[in-house]
């Protein structure tokens, strides 16, 4: 196969549309061979194009300004029409539609027939490049009624772009019809890197449809078919899925990538509107609203104000100056920017269907709080540089209902399946669940703070527990791909660990990757219909009797706590979040001190940090909890809290759990026999094996496990069938990292990601370690580490350790607890009487 036959321009679009990288090597093989003028023209305009697709734009528009003039004067018009088209529109991309180039190109007329579709198509690319989707629709549709006759490789570019451009433009179905068709084309006609492309732009539209799990897939299924050249647009495509996850820090993480990828120099205007608003959006999220807005207004001025990245970039660059606000009115700026892109003007609630009572008589604090929530689901959910996610009609029905004060009406809105009854894909890993961040969450604050302005502590109370509740339950995962990379960390680890040099950079490498590998397909599928469940006081009068749930939450900005005691709800007012905060970084400042060298100066901080606390936390709610036991729902600041070293906690019966909910599921696991128990002693720990063999004489017929025996594969195996596990191992839970807490055993570590792999979970996990009870909030709140894991996973309850542990001193205390336990005392009883003083906790039903 050569440039030199006749059909020339059909064999050279083949050429790239397989590989720009061995066409270029082709073009320039026939160039080397000095060749007559028309070869010459065709390989140049090949070498051309291929320089186009690898990224080197100010070469390849140097090579087709030469082909063109080489094909005049050889007397070659259908390589001079393409090598004119191409130049002209690889300048419009650039410049945009409306500099010389595309005018230029809007003029252009040919006689050649195979040239004729490529005028509009060139038009269409610039001016999807430039935002404006409705102009690119026009250009591929008049393309693609000038392709009768025109090569398969050429229409199956063009379908990948127009299924893009009808993306944007919220046409799903036709999108997904074109795309799959360009795909069909280039599978069957082995066209590799026109199939990457296609593969890469349905990923585009899985992010839009909800399936992250989905995109990612195949992202990953296009990597090995686009050159390096594209690279850095898979990756803000992957940054992007991540985003619209909620998953900030995986997203950062991926971003980086991209600028390892994008040439210092040279980049193309799509990535760097890509990589500006990503970042703008990164730093949203993470409270930069300088940064934010910096990068978000670059991207508004670099475009004309009816193109898409324009409206992006306004909408950005409103919530990095408003984010903190609650203004009623969505800004001039913003509202510019909505008036484009679907997005409803704010300046009124949306109108209810609901007409139990006019619109004009809703009290201004409902109206302003609902439209503060639909403002803050603007900004704060990703906007994707790609992709324009709105609130959809069950938001604004939701948010409807909430301007009538109807809360009950609201959460069914919200929990109602999607309009077209196709149910969303999630992904069921413990921290993808934790980090997603949806609409509905945004939504839930907004319910809290309008009842709470009501003084409806029961409404607020259900608002706080919906934004607390996941609504996706975490099952086993059986990917492979997943499996191998989790055994790729343990190994890195163990390697660091021992000091090996290199180990620690790959680790952090790896981290990152598990954490982005998540959301693969293998253990996606459609969610589950949402459970009716029954009012959470109606719950809580059944099943918590003499106890007192005891939540604390921020509503409005403000930290409160909610208690529901007696049939009863009720609403207090905290200290100021700065000074809660402080007083509990100190107090888990002081106990850790004192847990290493205890006694003297040490004993007398712990105690004055800890009356702070419970000056701050416990005072305010003391009327309604009395000395009653508790079921304690922190907010992220308390997750690692040594809740028993408090005063009037000292002896007190405590379970601590993410939600009340959550405690609720925990009590439905205790249902469960305890008959088979797990010992097991990690490596390195001197007391570890008398403690288990203190155990033994309670639980006969344990399975035991200590030194050699006690590897990772098969502590992990016995765990999935134990009922009882005991296991008294180093532990450690790192703040960047969470789902790497783990326990160290004879051959390496295991890890809070390694219980996703199993079948089960015991129902009673007690962990003599230290650390191993501390959780780092995710971005939505939501407890991350080895115990909320396991309680996600299923576990009833988990005894486990916030601070360090002295090794030999805690075996009594061990034995003492397992043996009221043995005797009948409940696990949140028995870590009250004998393990609290240490800093143990006892997380879920308690029971």
């Amino acid at each position: 196969m050569t440039v030199s036959r006749a059909d020339g321009i059909s064999l050279s679009r083949t050429l790239i549309a397989q590989s720009p990288d061995v066409a270029r090597r082709r073009a320039e093989q026939t160039l080397a061979e000095d060749p007559s003028p028309r070869p010459r023209a065709t390989a140049l305009w090949l070498l051309g194009m291929a320089r186009r697709e690898l990224g080197e734009s100010d070469t390849a528009h140097r090579l087709l300004y030469q082909a063109a003039a080489v094909a005049s004067r050889a007397g070659v018009p259908d390589t001079a029409a393409h090598a004119r088209a191409s130049r002209l529109g690889s300048m419009a991309m650039r410049h945009g539609t409306s500099g010389m180039a595309g005018t230029s190109l809007g003029r252009m007329s040919t006689a050649v027939s195979s040239a004729r579709a490529l005028v509009p198509l060139h038009l269409g690319v610039a001016a999807a490049q430039r935002g404006r989707f409705g102009s690119a629709l026009a250009g591929f549709d008049t393309a693609l009624g000038e392709m009768a006759g025109a090569d398969e490789q050429l229409l199956c570019g063009l379908l990948s772009n127009r299924g893009l451009a009808l993306m944007y433009s919220e046409r799903f179905g036709e999108a997904r019809h074109d795309l799959e068709r360009a795909r069909s084309i280039a599978e069957e006609r082995t066209l590799t890197y026109l199939h990457g492309v296609t593969v890469q732009n349905l990923g585009c539209l899985a992010v839009r449809n909800g399936d992250v799990p989905g995109a990612l897939s195949l992202f990953a299924e296009a990597a090995p078919l686009v050159p390096a050249a594209r690279q850095a647009a898979l990756w803000l495509d992957r940054t992007d899925a991540l985003l619209t996850a909620g998953m900030t820090g995986q997203a950062e993480h991926a971003l980086t990538e991209v600028q390892r990828l994008l040439p210092p120099r040279g980049a193309s205007t799509s990535d760097l509107t890509a990589f500006s608003l990503l970042r703008a959006k990164i730093h949203l999220a993470r409270g930069a609203s300088e940064e934010a807005g910096r990068h978000a207004q670059r991207v508004r001025r670099w475009f004309p104000s009816d193109s898409m990245w324009a409206r992006l970039g306004a909408l950005l660059e409103w919530a990095a100056r408003n984010g903190t606000s609650h203004s009623h009115a969505l800004g001039p700026v913003a509202e510019e920017a909505a008036r484009g892109t679907g997005i409803r003007n704010n300046r009124k609630a949306p109108r209810p269907r609901s007409r139990a009572r006019p619109h004009s008589s809703v009290p201004d604090v409902r109206t302003g709080a609902a439209s503060a929530a639909l403002a803050r689901c603007v900004p704060t959910t990703p906007l994707g540089p790609l992709s324009v996610a709105v609130p959809n009609q069950r938001h604004t029905d939701a948010l409807g209902a909430l301007a009538l004060g109807e809360h009950e009406r609201a959460r069914s809105e919200l929990l109602r399946r999607p309009a077209d009854g196709q149910p969303a894909v999630a992904v069921h890993h413990v921290e993808a669940i934790a980090q997603t961040r949806t609409h509905s969450q945004e939504i839930a604050s907004a319910g809290a703070e309008i009842a709470m302005a009501d003084g409806d502590a029961a409404a607020a109370l259900e608002w706080v527990e919906h934004s607390r509740t996941p609504g996706i339950r975490p099952s086993p995962c059986r990917d492979r791909e997943w499996g191998g990379l989790l055994e790729r960390c343990r190994s890195e680890y163990t390697r660091a660990d021992d000091g090996e040099g290199t180990a620690p950079e790959q680790l952090r490498s790896t981290t990152a990757r598990l954490g982005i590998a998540q959301w693969h397909s293998g253990c996606a599928r459609p969610s589950a219909p949402p459970r009716t469940v029954a009012p959470l006081p109606q719950e809580f009068r059944r099943h918590l009797r003499d106890r007192v749930f005891l939540c604390y939450a921020h509503v409005g900005g403000a930290p409160v706590a909610f208690t529901f005691s007696n049939g009863r709800s009720g609403i207090h007012e905290l200290a100021p979040r700065g000074e809660i905060e402080d007083a509990v970084a100190k107090l888990v400042s002081a106990a850790r001190f004192n847990a290493v060298f205890p006694g003297g100066a040490a004993q007398r901080d712990l105690t004055r940090a800890a009356q702070r606390v419970e000056h701050a936390l416990l005072r305010p709610v003391a009327a309604a909890v009395g000395d009653r036991p508790l079921v304690i729902a922190p907010a992220a600041y308390a997750q690692s809290l040594p809740w028993g070293l408090l005063p009037s906690l000292r002896g007190r019966d405590i379970t601590v759990v993410p939600s009340g909910r959550s405690w609720l599921e925990s009590l439905d696991h205790c249902r469960g026999a305890r008959g088979t128990a797990l010992l097991a002693a990690g490596a390195g720990i001197g007391g570890g094996e008398t403690e288990v063999r203190s155990l033994r004489r309670l639980y006969p017929g344990a399975r035991v496990l200590t030194g050699k025996d006690a590897t990772v594969r098969t502590l992990l195996e016995e765990l999935g069938g134990a009922d009882v596990a005991h296991v008294a191992a180093h532990g450690w839970t790192p703040a960047s990292a969470p789902m790497l807490s783990g326990l160290s055993m004879a051959d390496g570590p295991v890890f809070a990601y390694d219980l996703e792999r199993l079948p089960r979970v015991p129902n009673l996990c007690v962990l003599s370690s230290c650390w191993l009870g501390r959780s780092v909030p995710s971005d939505t709140g939501s407890p991350l580490g080895l115990s909320s894991a396991l309680l996600a996973l299923g576990s009833a309850t988990v005894v486990a350790g916030v601070l360090p542990v002295r090794d030999h001193d805690i075996t009594p205390a061990m034995t003492r607890m397992h043996g009221a336990i043995h005797a009948g005392a409940t696990p949140s009883r028995a870590v009250a009487d004998h393990l609290a003083d240490a800093g143990f906790v006892c997380f879920g039903a308690g029971a």
